[in-house]
C-alpha cells in the first residue's frame, strides 16, 4: 500500500511540474530547450501589409539538458514570410540563450501574431548530430503591450569626408578620389551613389567620365570607401567655379530609406582657347605650267593659343599636276601665335600639261592646339594657276538657328540655316546632309541636292526632327554636311558644320514627374569683383520641365562668411545697393523657359580675396498649388585692390654729360593683396647703364628702393620716366609712369685749356686759328721766362758783391 501511495505522489509532482513549464519550452528525453521573443523592430504604431520588421528570438539550451542540440532551421506561421529560414549552429546544456534575428515581411489578413517553430537534431557525446530530430514553438502578438522601435531613428549618415575644391585648367582632364564616410553610428547597406554636374547655360563645360563605382552593399559605422571618376573641363570653359552634385540613397538594417547630398566645386584657373589653323596661298602671280616656281602656303592662327609643333605636308600630288620638285613635301613651324600668319615654302612645278586658273592641292597638318588635343585634319587649296580660265566656287553655312531651349524626349523641333555662294562662280553637284545620329531622327527632309547653286546665291534650309526615347540628358549634335565640286572636273570638295542640341533625357511628358528649376546661366560684372566696389549679378531661372509650368516662385540669395571654426556667421560679404532687393518674385515661368533677374550689389571693402558661395534658395508651385523647394549654389570670385605707391624721384648729385647720373626712389605696396613680376625701369632720351631692377613677388606692406644709374648725353633740360609694371593676382598686368626732369651741364674743362674774352673756355680749333703771339699759352711762357731772368740777374749780382766784400777785408 504504502508502495501505491509513494508512484502516485511520484506521478502527481511529475503532472504539476509540467504544467509550470512556459508554452514554449520543449522537454524531451535528456533535453529541454526554451524559447522567447526578445525583441520586435517595427517602424510606426501599426503594421501594414507588405511592411517588414525585425525579430529577435532568443534560444535557451537550459542547464537541466543532458544533451547538445543542433538548431536547424526556423519556420514562421503563413501571415509572416522570412527569406532565410536556415540556422545551422550549436547549443550545448547550460550555455546561455542565443539570438536568432530574422527580418519578416507581413502578408496582411489582420492576423498580428506571429507564430514560429524551430527545428532541431540532438547530438552524440561525442560530438557527431544523430538523425533524432524535434521542435521547439512559439508566438508573439503584435499588440498595444509591445514596445515599438522606431528603427528609422537608426540612420546612418553618408557624406564627404573632405569639402573639395578641384582646380582644373580649361581642356584639362583630371581623375579625381573623393573619400566618403557613414558618419552615423549605424551600418548603411544598399548605397547607391549619382553624379550630377549642374546644368549651366546652354553647356555645362564639366563632363564627368569614368566612374569606377556607384553601389555598394553595405557601410559600416566610420567606414570611409572612395568614390573614383575623372573631369575634363571643354577647353572653351570660362574661369570660374562650378558646381557638382553627388547624392546618396541607401537603407539601414531595417530597410528604413535615407538620402543625402554633398556639392563638390570644380575651379576652372584659365580660359583655353584653342588654337585653329586656316591655312591658304601667298602667291600673288599665278604658278606658270612647265616652270619651276617657289609655292608659299600660309598657316594662320585664328584662335586665341599659341600653335606648336605645326607639320604640313603636301599630298595628292601627280606628274600631271603639279610635283614638288626640290626638297620635302612635308615642312614644320615651331610656334604661331594667336593671329600671327606664318608661311611654308616648297619648292614645285606644274605640268606644261596642265589647264585653266588653279590646281587643288591637298594639306594634311598636325598641331597641338594649345591645350593637351593635337589638331590633325586635311584642307584642300587652290594654287594659281596662268592657264586658261576656270572658276572657282566657295560654299559656307551661317545663320544656324537651333532650339535654345531643353527639348524633350518625344519631342519635335526645327534646325534652320542659310547657305551660301561667296564668289563669283556656280558650284556644281551640291549635296546638303543632316544627320542627328541614333537619338536625334528626322521628321522631315534631311537631303537636299541640285546640279548647280549660283554665284553669290543665298538659301535658307531647314529640317525637323525628334527625339528617341534612349536620348540621355546631355547635349546632341547634328552634322551639317555639305559636298560640291568648285570647278568642271574638280575632285568633289566636302566641309560640315554642326549645331549642339540640348536634350533632357529625363522629360518622358509623365503627371508624375514634378516641375524642377535650376540656375540656367549667371554672370557677374565685372567677372573679378574688386573689395569696396559695386558689382552686376545677372541670374537665369530655368525650368526643366517640358510641360509643367512653374507659378509664385520666390529666390532669395544668402551670402554669409563663417568664423574660422566655422560655427558661426560672421557676417554678409555682398550686399544689395539701395533699393535692390536680394529676393526675386517671379510670378509665371513657362515650360523650358528662362527668366533673367539682376541685382546690383555691393562688396564689403574688408573682403578676404577668394571665391564666395552664394546659395540661391528657391520656392515655387505647380499648376496644381503643390509647393517645391530648390536649392542652388553659385561662385562670385572677390579680388582685393591693389595699391602701389611711389615716392619723390630724385637726382642724385649733378647731371653730367658723359657722366653717370643717379635715379633713385622708393616703391610701397600700400594695398591689400599681393603682386608678382614686379618691374622697374627707366626710359629717356639718355644712355643706360643699371636702369632696369626685377624684383619679382611684391608682397603687401613691402617697400623697395631703386638706384637706377644713366649716362645724359646732351647739355640742357631732360626729361625721363619711371616705370612700374607689375601682374596682379588674376594676372592681369599694370604699369605705372612716373615724369622726372634734370638740368644737364656741360662736362668741366682742365685749366690750361686757356680762356676766352668772356672768361670762357676757348676751343681747341679757336686756337689754333688765332696768331701764335695772340695765343695765352705765348704770352704765359714769355712771362715765366722774363720772370726766371730777373730772378738769375739778381741772384749773380748778390753773389759777386759778396765776393768782394770779402777781398776788401782782407
Amino acid at each position: 500500500m504504502k508502495k501505491h501511495n509513494k508512484l502516485l505522489s511520484i506521478f502527481v509532482l511529475l503532472i504539476f511540474s509540467f504544467t509550470l513549464l512556459p508554452a514554449n519550452m520543449v522537454h524531451a528525453e535528456g533535453v529541454t530547450l526554451n524559447s522567447w521573443v526578445d525583441k520586435l523592430y517595427i517602424s510606426g504604431s501599426k503594421i501594414d501589409a507588405g511592411d517588414t520588421l525585425t525579430i529577435e528570438i532568443h534560444v535557451e539550451n537550459t542547464a537541466a539538458s543532458e544533451k547538445a542540440v543542433h538548431l536547424q532551421a526556423i519556420e514562421f506561421s503563413d501571415n509572416f514570410r522570412c527569406d532565410n529560414k536556415s540556422l545551422g549552429f550549436d547549443l550545448s546544456p547550460g550555455s546561455g540563450a542565443v539570438p536568432i534575428i530574422r527580418k519578416l515581411e507581413y502578408k496582411g489578413g489582420g492576423n498580428n501574431t506571429i507564430s514560429y517553430t524551430i527545428k532541431y537534431a540532438e547530438k552524440t557525446d561525442d560530438g557527431k548530430t544523430t538523425s533524432k530530430t524535434g521542435t521547439i514553438s512559439g508566438s508573439k502578438t503584435i499588440d498595444d503591450s509591445i514596445t515599438v522601435v522606431d528603427t528609422k531613428k537608426y540612420q546612418p549618415r553618408i557624406s564627404l569626408v573632405n569639402d573639395e575644391v578641384i582646380e582644373i585648367g580649361a581642356g584639362e582632364y583630371k581623375k579625381v578620389s573623393l573619400p566618403f564616410v557613414n558618419a552615423g553610428g549605424f551600418t548603411a547597406e544598399d548605397v547607391t551613389v549619382t553624379i550630377e554636374s549642374n546644368k549651366q547655360g546652354d553647356k555645362f563645360p564639366i563632363l564627368i567620365k569614368n566612374v569606377e563605382k556607384l553601389y555598394f552593399s553595405s557601410i559600416r559605422k566610420s567606414g570611409i570607401n572612395n568614390l573614383e571618376f575623372g573631369i575634363q573641363a571643354d577647353r572653351t570653359a570660362e574661369p570660374g567655379v562650378y558646381p557638382i552634385t553627388i547624392k546618396y540613397e541607401y537603407t539601414n538594417s531595417s530597410d528604413d530609406k535615407f538620402s543625402g547630398s554633398d556639392t563638390v566645386y570644380v575651379r576652372v584657373l584659365n580660359t583655353q582657347m584653342p588654337a585653329r589653323l586656316r591655312f591658304g596661298v601667298k602667291n600673288s602671280a599665278p604658278v606658270t605650267p612647265g616652270q619651276p616656281t617657289t609655292l608659299e602656303i600660309t598657316a594662320t592662327n585664328q584662335g586665341k593659343a599659341a600653335a606648336s609643333n605645326v607639320e604640313i605636308t603636301l599630298t595628292g600630288l601627280k606628274k600631271d599636276g603639279l610635283t614638288v620638285i626640290e626638297g620635302s613635301n612635308t615642312s614644320f613651324i615651331s610656334t604661331i601665335k594667336p593671329g600671327e600668319t606664318k608661311t611654308a615654302q616648297f619648292k614645285v612645278m606644274a605640268s606644261g600639261t596642265l589647264e585653266g586658273n588653279v590646281e587643288p592641292v591637298n594639306i594634311e597638318y598636325t598641331y597641338a592646339d594649345g591645350t593637351t588635343v593635337t589638331q590633325k585634319g586635311t584642307q584642300q587649296i587652290f594654287v594659281p594657276l596662268d592657264g586658261k580660265t576656270l572658276g572657282v566656287s566657295d560654299l559656307y553655312i551661317e545663320n544656324i538657328i537651333a532650339p535654345d531651349y531643353s527639348v524633350g524626349i518625344g519631342e519635335d523641333f526645327t534646325l534652320g540655316f542659310t547657305l551660301v555662294n561667296n564668289s563669283k562662280y556656280n558650284a556644281k553637284s551640291v549635296k546638303i546632309t543632316l544627320d542627328g545620329g541614333d537619338v536625334l531622327k528626322p521628321k522631315s527632309q534631311n537631303i537636299y541636292s541640285f546640279k548647280d547653286f549660283n554665284a553669290g546665291a543665298k538659301k535658307n534650309f531647314s529640317a525637323t526632327f525628334w527625339t528617341s526615347s534612349d536620348a540621355e540628358y546631355r547635349n546632341y549634335p547634328i552634322e551639317i554636311k555639305v559636298e560640291y565640286v568648285p570647278y568642271q572636273g574638280a575632285d568633289v570638295v566636302t566641309f560640315s558644320q554642326y549645331a549642339g542640341i540640348n536634350v533632357d533625357g529625363n522629360k518622358s511628358g509623365s503627371a508624375k514627374s514634378k516641375p524642377r528649376v535650376i540656375i540656367g546661366e549667371y554672370t557677374v560684372n565685372p567677372q573679378i569683383v574688386r573689395a569696396g566696389q559695386e558689382f552686376d549679378l545677372s541670374i537665369g531661372f530655368t525650368n526643366t520641365h517640358g510641360h509643367k509650368v512653374v507659378q509664385n516662385m520666390k529666390a532669395t540669395l544668402t551670402i554669409n562668411e563663417k568664423g574660422k571654426d566655422n560655427s558661426e556667421d560672421t557676417g554678409t560679404v555682398f550686399t544689395p545697393v539701395s533699393g535692390q532687393s536680394n529676393m526675386f518674385y517671379i510670378a509665371e515661368l513657362s515650360p523650358s523657359a528662362t527668366i533673367v533677374k539682376n541685382v546690383r550689389m555691393y562688396t564689403v571693402p574688408d573682403a578676404s580675396p577668394k571665391t564666395y558661395e552664394v546659395t540661391v534658395e528657391m520656392e515655387y508651385e505647380d499648376s496644381n498649388g503643390e509647393t517645391y523647394t530648390e536649392t542652388a549654389k553659385i561662385g562670385i570670385p572677390v579680388q582685393q585692390s591693389t595699391q602701389i605707391d611711389i615716392g619723390e624721384v630724385r637726382i642724385d648729385g649733378e647731371a653730367m654729360v658723359g657722366s653717370p647720373t643717379y635715379v633713385v626712389t622708393q616703391i610701397f605696396n600700400t594695398g591689400r593683396t599681393n603682386i608678382k613680376n614686379l618691374m622697374i625701369s627707366l626710359e629717356g632720351p639718355f644712355e643706360k647703364q643699371e636702369a632696369n631692377l626685377f624684383v619679382g613677388n611684391f608682397e603687401q606692406g613691402s617697400e623697395e628702393y631703386f638706384e637706377g644709374i644713366i649716362i645724359p648725353t646732351q647739355a640742357g633740360e631732360c626729361t625721363g620716366e619711371l616705370i612700374v609694371s607689375y601682374e596682379e593676382i588674376t594676372g592681369e598686368k599694370q604699369e605705372l609712369r612716373v615724369p622726372f626732369t634734370m638740368n644737364v651741364m656741360e662736362p668741366a674743362l682742365p685749366d690750361d685749356m686757356g680762356m676766352g674774352p668772356d672768361g670762357m673756355g676757348m676751343m681747341p680749333g679757336e686756337m689754333e686759328n688765332k696768331p701764335f703771339y695772340k695765343k695765352p699759352i705765348v704770352w704765359i711762357l714769355t712771362v715765366v721766362i722774363i720772370a726766371l731772368g730777373a730772378g738769375a740777374f739778381i741772384f749773380i749780382k748778390k753773389k759777386k758783391g759778396k765776393r768782394k766784400e770779402m777781398s776788401l777785408d782782407e
